[in-house]
């Protein structure tokens, strides 16, 4: 797997970037997500983004020291995504290498979930009804469709 983290997502969690000084090409695939460490109030969260459908898995991250830490649960969060999806997903067979973030479009559709995440926070929303909420926007930049009717589309093909 493919994981492009955000400079806070790095420097939280101690992660070896791979290729700094290089210019990546950040093309969706379906096994490439996109991450970035933020704070709702005391609560630290890792936002997953996968980068073909925009599909955006909210992880807790207290208790989470390294990357190891946080890797396990997000590998744990895709899994069983994919499987109610009914796709099939190997947790036990992943590797993975992080790169840094570099796609605008991206980097522009995280930062806004995480305003419309702010939003919902300070409306008493809890972590599952807010993923659920962000999951069901349309966004411009997959042609106003909803991040999980276009990852339950690609499954299915």
């Amino acid at each position: 797997m493919i994981l492009h983290a955000s400079a806070a997502f790095v420097k939280r969690f101690k992660c070896d970037v791979t290729g700094v000084d290089k210019a990546w090409s950040q093309s969706p695939r379906m096994d490439a997500w996109s991450s970035h460490h933020v704070r709702l109030g005391t609560t630290p969260l890792v936002l997953a983004m996968h980068d073909m459908s925009l599909y955006t898995l909210l992880i807790p991250a207290k208790g989470a020291r390294t990357f190891a830490d946080v890797w396990m649960r997000m590998v744990g969060r895709i899994c069983e995504t994919w499987w109610q999806h009914g796709a099939e997903f190997d947790p036990n067979n992943q590797a993975v290498i992080v790169l840094p973030r570099s796609d605008r479009r991206r980097i522009g559709s995280m930062n806004e979930m995480v305003h419309h995440l702010r939003w919902m926070h300070s409306d008493g929303c809890d972590l599952i009804e807010m993923e659920h909420r962000i999951n069901q926007t349309p966004l411009r930049t997959i042609s106003y469709n909803s991040p999980a009717r276009k990852l339950a589309e690609l499954l299915k093909g």
